[in-house]
């Protein structure tokens, strides 16, 4: 591994900020890096586990070296980040759904109260895009919003991450899947979160922590998910079969290389967004 080798040829001790979040699929990909089974000397991280939104929120205000942001948010914090090729949660079967306690006609939401799981989620922006009335949104963490849309505070409710394995379990109904119409309109996968790293960093840095990514993967993989301390110690649902889901689900060969595909994805969300006059 080349630039592994480049950063410890060159470079003195280092210390960088990381952060992700809680999520299976984060702690799957850092558990080696986290427990130190995979390294590269001299390099030291300070790492912070942060909900998605928090750490969307953390990037506009430059706060970490690398982090996990929603594809919405690195939209705008290009001119700071740099993308990294690995690490990201993109897929086909993967998207965000509107969810409702109750069957509703899609097309007409103006007047129900809609929560999300943040301003500056992906989830939000897809909601924007697909032209569906945006009614009465408000932003709460991702992991209420399934208990309060089935309490009837919300008439419906965007949901992400582990929620799509447990939704029906609370009696909600599948409204749209933002992930099949994303597909649908575009024929690409749908970009939801990726990695990033603050401009400054050399390419050979990055380089370096993209292979130090990929070693920490492959290390993953070689153990049972549902023994992996790790991942159980910060997940919201312990179900052996939910975690096994979640990650199989989101850590998969756009993890290991956004590709093409990834690449064509995101300038697509970029387009679109730009047209929608979303990120002026």
């Amino acid at each position: 591994m080349p630039s592994i080798n480049f950063w410890c040829n060159n470079m003195q001790s280092t210390k960088m900020t990381l952060a992700y979040s809680p999520c299976p699929n984060d702690t799957y990909i850092f558990s080696a890096i986290a427990s130190g089974k995979v390294a590269i000397p001299g390099l030291e991280f300070d790492i912070h586990l942060h909900d998605i939104e928090d750490l969307n929120q953390y990037a506009l205000e430059q706060r970490y070296d690398i982090s996990k942001v929603s594809c919405y948010t690195w939209l705008r914090i290009r001119e700071h980040y740099r993308l990294l090729q690995t690490g990201a949660a993109f897929g086909h079967e993967c998207g965000p759904l509107l969810l409702a306690s109750k069957p509703l006609d899609i097309h007409a939401l103006g007047d129900c109260r809609i929560a999300f799981p943040g301003a500056l989620t992906t989830a939000w922006l897809l909601f924007q895009l697909c032209g569906l009335s945006i009614g009465m949104p408000f932003f709460i963490p991702y992991h209420e919003i399934v208990p309060r849309v089935a309490s009837g505070e919300f008439d419906c409710g965007v949901i992400i991450h582990e929620s799509r394995f447990t939704y029906k379990t609370a009696g909600l109904h599948q409204l749209i899947d933002l992930g099949k119409w994303w597909r649908e309109e575009t024929g690409l996968p749908v970009p939801l979160g990726c990695f990033v790293m603050r401009r400054g960093f050399s390419q050979d840095q990055v380089q370096a922590f993209e292979e130090l990514m990929l070693c920490s993967i492959a290390e993953a993989d070689r153990h049972d998910i549902a023994s992996d301390e790790y991942i159980r110690g910060h997940a919201r649902e312990q179900d052996a079969g939910i975690l096994d889901r979640h990650i199989r689900l989101y850590v998969n060969d756009y993890s290991l290389d956004l590709g093409r595909e990834g690449q064509a994805a995101i300038e697509a969300l970029a387009e679109r967004a730009g047209r929608m006059g979303i990120l002026t």
